[in-house]
């Protein structure tokens, strides 16, 4: 009969023994991240706090769009303008450099709503964007498509 502990289910830790008689641990040592996951880290790190970009300071607007130039030279399709279909589909947004989009919201005007979402669904084969945005308050949901 195997003893096992109680508290482990799935019985005793059994060690890998290599022809010597040596334990072998098969553990890849931490894969450095690449400049490209760096910069998109940065990019997503640096749209804390701007709701979405409704309330970015003009100092992060420059810092996202110097990332998102920086982002841009490291794409890999040479021609991505002639790529459009790898944009079909529904985009969420986490940031917006469009502050226009809702001056009464990133002025802080309506202090009980909140953008909940804002995206794009994009059809390259029409060459059409939908823009939508869906807001919440303390009492409702609701969304404005253009």
């Amino acid at each position: 009969a195997t003893n096992y502990d109680k508290e482990d289910e799935w019985g005793p830790e059994v060690e890998k023994l290599s022809p010597g008689g040596v334990a072998v641990v098969d553990e890849e040592p931490p894969k450095e991240p690449s400049e490209i996951e760096l910069l998109k880290k940065q990019l997503a790190d640096s749209f804390y706090g701007t709701n979405r970009g409704l309330s970015a300071s003009s100092e992060t607007r420059a810092e996202i769009v110097e990332l998102i130039t920086q982002l841009e030279s490291k794409n890999p399709n040479p021609a991505p303008t002639e790529a459009l279909t790898l944009l079909n589909g529904k985009w969420i947004l986490a940031y917006t450099s469009f502050s226009g989009l809702f001056p009464s919201l990133s002025r802080g005007n309506l202090l009980l709503v909140r953008v909940e979402e804002i995206s794009q669904t994009i059809d390259s084969e029409s060459f059409t964007v939908q823009d939508s945005a869906v807001f919440a308050g303390p009492l409702s949901t609701t969304s404005i498509s253009t």
